[in-house]
């Protein structure tokens, strides 16, 4: 199992970071690794919502299934995702930061890998933080500039 976690602050309110979120579709506008994600669930977005997304890797494309677990708007949302070679588990917390226009996220992600992966967990680790910095800096410029 690896731990991947960190936090950034965002210049916008924790309900309008926790909103943008919340929609799991609006990734690709800031995960450039992203090429789609579709809700797959009817109804509004809650516990138990499933999304569909394929992201572009090196080795061709990822097909991932995601599904909300816990939501406390506005400040957590808990998922667990699937992909072929691993699973992930965790939480995105939103908390003001300083004044009320400002949001402290922290990710935190339990990855598990299964098979051959498992002998790449630094390998895991290590980009996984990279990764996750990327994905997460990409949501803060998108929600500040909305």
């Amino acid at each position: 199992m690896t731990h991947i976690h960190g936090s950034i602050v965002i210049e916008r309110s924790v309900e309008a970071v926790f909103a943008y979120a919340l929609d799991q579709r609006h990734e690709p506008s800031y995960n450039p690794a992203m090429r789609e994600c579709v809700k797959e669930t009817d109804g509004s977005i809650g516990v138990g919502t499933v999304f569909r997304s394929v992201m572009d890797t090196r080795g061709g494309p990822l097909h991932m299934t995601s599904e909300l677990t816990a939501i406390e708007p506005p400040h957590l949302l808990a998922s667990r995702t699937t992909m072929s070679g691993s699973d992930i588990a965790g939480t995105l917390t939103f908390t003001p930061e300083g004044d009320t226009q400002h949001t402290r996220m922290t990710w935190d992600w339990q990855v598990h890998t299964a098979g051959w992966m498992r002998l790449a967990a630094p390998l895991v680790w290590l980009l996984g933080h990279r990764m996750e910095r990327r994905i997460w800096t990409g949501l803060k410029e998108r929600v500040e500039a909305i």
